[in-house]
């Protein structure tokens, strides 16, 4: 069984558009069961998430939270997580019909220790649809032989959402709320020494993500602020490592620190 985690902050009707997307999925609904987390403002969001809730046809309950931030939201639905796997999904995204049952029939024809990860396509306001890393990630990962290396399919790694995650992965491990920009990177970091292997699902499970005008951008960063961020976010990423050791892989890491100085 999976638990769907979406957090939502000030939602607006794309919030609708994602649970309609999980309303249409092919998977049985006794398999899945919906957590939404409404975090900072309650009014007039509540209400309004609660009767949609009430709309579809899955199991789903609604949390409320004062404390705003996605990483906050996300690990809140963690403490409540009963099920065997995890799905991550942002509240201004959608997915397809077949997204759970594919990721679910994927990992479950692989190894413990295995996440199974979708295509992703992005699309604009005008209903443009686009590419992007994770996009060519796993063209390359569907393309290639089945046995390589985490490594070699790290861009998975750098976002929690377009895969599900065995709980037995995760833990007791959780975002760290103080982290605002790269912290799905980090928290898949801080789980990639229990991942044996990363593998795409079949290509009826597409993610979709919103390219949405007004979401947070490093470039609205002071250079000072930024420079402060990486230096604080790195230092987070060799806390792991350290913590970790031997059990993280080296050269993952460095890869990481080396992408958050080019950002």
């Amino acid at each position: 069984m999976i638990t769907v985690i979406l957090p939502t902050y000030r939602p607006e009707k794309y919030l609708l558009d994602c649970l309609e997307s999980l309303g249409k999925q092919t998977l049985i609904r006794c398999c899945f069961r919906v957590i939404v987390i409404l975090n900072g403002d309650r009014d007039p969001y509540y209400s309004c998430v609660s009767k949609w809730l009430e709309e579809m046809d899955f199991e789903s309950e609604l949390i409320y939270t004062d404390t705003k931030g996605v990483s906050n939201a996300r690990n809140i639905a963690l403490d409540k997580v009963s099920t065997p796997f995890v799905a991550f999904i942002d509240d201004d995204d959608y997915v397809s019909p077949d997204y759970l049952k594919s990721l679910f029939e994927c990992i479950n024809d692989n190894p413990e220790g295995t996440i199974a990860c979708s295509d992703v396509r992005t699309f604009d306001e005008k209903g443009n649809i686009g590419s992007d890393y994770i996009s060519r990630a796993y063209s390359k990962a569907v393309a290639s032989d089945s046995k390589m290396s985490i490594f070699s399919r790290r861009s998975f790694l750098s976002s929690s959402c377009c895969k599900l995650i065995p709980m037995s992965i995760i833990g007791q491990r959780r975002f760290n709320p103080e982290v605002r920009i790269g912290e799905d990177s980090l928290f898949m970091a801080s789980i990639s020494d229990r991942i044996t292997s990363i593998m795409p699902a079949s290509d009826n499970a597409i993610y979709y993500r919103r390219l949405r005008m007004g979401s947070a951008t490093r470039s609205k960063e002071p250079l000072l602020t930024r420079i402060r961020r990486k230096i604080s976010l790195i230092g987070r990423y060799i806390g792991i490592y350290i913590n970790g050791y031997p059990a993280y892989s080296i050269v993952l890491f460095m890869t990481r620190i080396v992408a958050i100085i080019k950002s």
